[in-house]
């Protein structure tokens, strides 16, 4: 699936589109996420809540300005 078909059913809170997303983008946030904490376990939490907060505010997020993958890893940052 690419991001152009998931971003509708993430936008609709579709369950199966977190799941996908989760499965596109779980493993490059978390390295995002493990070179800045330097501990696993504390890095795995953090991923755990970014993708709620991704979830929660994908209306936030404006195709217009970049692609979905850097505004997660800016809110994975943050």
């Amino acid at each position: 699936m690419t991001q152009e078909e998931l971003l509708p059913l993430i936008y609709k809170k579709d369950d199966k589109a977190f799941t996908i997303l989760y499965d596109m983008y779980s493993k490059s946030l978390l390295g995002v996420i493990s070179t800045l904490l330097k501990n696993q376990e504390e890095a795995e939490d953090v991923l755990q809540e970014v993708f709620i907060k991704i979830w929660k505010n994908i209306e936030s997020y404006d195709e217009s300005k970049g692609r979905l993958f850097t505004w997660m890893i800016n809110i994975a940052r943050n």
